[in-house]
């Protein structure tokens, strides 16, 4: 699990963050953690092993959960694109969470500035909304909010 701690550094532009090879919905990639504003070294972030390591280790029991309400979310941003655009809007056609799938990645795993277990963010690019990507917050371990990829790093 803590394979990421040797993928840690600090970037201009991101901060700290670190990289891990992850297979979730389908794609196999490396997913990019970020570290709260607040973590400046790399030393900093490896103080945070264990809360990051039980992200990763439940990461694969939340699939289901992401699934579903992606889809929903998905659902909602069809019906509003269709009452702004019209029929003209062209998405991806998924009839299910399951059909959704190969739609969206993981991308970014946000990490909060106060650590507490189940709390945290997720990125995803996606085919549906490429613009603004998608965006899940978790606390306790529960969806929290669903929306943009803001919502993903917009952890208090």
């Amino acid at each position: 699990m803590s394979e990421w701690q040797d993928t840690l550094r600090v970037s201009e532009y991101e901060g700290v963050l670190a990289e891990v090879p992850l297979l979730f919905l389908h794609h196999e990639g490396l997913v990019r953690i970020l570290f709260n504003v607040d973590t400046t070294t790399v030393e900093e972030a490896r103080q945070v092993e264990g809360f990051v390591n039980q992200i990763l280790s439940r990461l694969p029991s939340l699939q289901e959960t992401v699934a579903t309400a992606s889809f929903k979310y998905y659902l909602f941003l069809v019906e509003a694109f269709r009452k702004s655009y019209g029929d003209e809007v062209q998405l991806p056609v998924a009839t299910d969470a399951e059909s959704l799938k190969q739609f969206y990645k993981l991308t970014t795993i946000y990490l909060p500035n106060e650590f507490e277990a189940g709390y945290f963010g997720l990125g995803f690019e996606c085919e549906f909304e490429i613009e603004h990507g998608l965006g899940i917050r978790f606390r306790n371990w529960q969806i929290e909010e669903v929306g943009d990829e803001e919502e993903g790093f917009s952890l208090d």
